[in-house]
Order: C-alpha cells, then sequence, then structure tokens
C-alpha cells in the first residue's frame, strides 16, 4: 500500500490529505520501523522511504506561501 504513495506527484493520493507533509513524514517513519524490525525488508523500506522523502521535496517545492 505504501508503495501506492510513490507515485507520481500529479496522481498521487497522499497529497489530497489534510496535511501532506505530516502524512509524508509518518509514513517514513513507519518504514523505518519497519526496516528496523524485519531485515528482510530493510531494503525494499528504505527505497519506499526515500522515494517518499523524494516526493515530500516536491511538495515543499510547489508550497507558495512561507508561512505554511
Amino acid at each position: 500500500m505504501l508503495q501506492n504513495f510513490t507515485e507520481e506527484y500529479e496522481s498521487n493520493r497522499l497529497i489530497l490529505s489534510n496535511n501532506p507533509m505530516m502524512s509524508i513524514a509518518l509514513a517514513a517513519d513507519l518504514l523505518q520501523q519497519i526496516a528496523k524490525g524485519k531485515k528482510r525488508f530493510e531494503d525494499q523500506c528504505n527505497m519506499l522511504k526515500n522515494d517518499i522523502l523524494s516526493l515530500g521535496k516536491i511538495y515543499n517545492a510547489q508550497i507558495e506561501d512561507e508561512g505554511y
């Protein structure tokens, strides 16, 4: 399910949440916790986490209001 969050920015459903940056941060933290707990998923979780954090960078660059 988390892999669906790494889709293109325009079609990503994670961006539709009330607080996309918080959702991105929580998803990345969850993936990090899974990677620590289950070594067999470590590589896959770390790749997904990096993809989700890249999405966060794209989202952050789209925000025009500095106060946000």
